[in-house]
């Protein structure tokens, strides 16, 4: 990722420095700098953004994002029903705790649905869909 390399150069870093104060060892940075992986976990980008002094925001390329993608679609990728619930929860805005309400379903359901555990019957799919405001058919990944 040359946004990585571009931040560490300009802070004047090698990757052994930005490993020592980031806690991400050289090796991943240097996959991550030569775009042989995308670091997807999100603790990952924000130990780096803070070993780095910039916002995490920052490390994420929009160059190279689709048209009409979020960030989070990166950090989440929406390859399942759970984690495009949880995406589309995200992009909205919403806490988990507003989520169980709005659906009017128990914490531990939610979770599920979101953890890719359990498949909501169709009726809470459709309160799914209506409180993210999307249809049944994005919902279901039919982007």
């Amino acid at each position: 990722m040359v946004r990585l390399c571009y931040f560490r150069l300009k802070k004047g870093l090698s990757r052994d420095e930005l490993s020592k104060t980031s806690g991400v060892s050289k090796g991943y940075l240097a996959k991550i700098e030569q775009d042989k992986c995308f670091f997807t976990n999100p603790s990952y980008i924000q130990r780096i953004a803070k070993g780095l002094g910039v916002e995490r925001l920052k490390l994420i390329p929009h160059s190279g994002l689709k048209k009409k993608r979020h960030f989070l679609d990166y950090i989440i990728p929406p390859d399942t029903l759970g984690s495009r619930i949880k995406n589309l929860r995200l992009k909205r805005g919403l806490t988990f705790k507003e989520f169980t309400q709005k659906l009017k379903v128990s914490k531990d359901s939610t979770w599920r649905f979101e953890k890719n555990i359990t498949i909501p019957n169709e009726k809470i799919l459709k309160r799914i869909a209506k409180v993210l405001r999307v249809s049944v058919k994005k919902l279901k990944g039919g982007w």
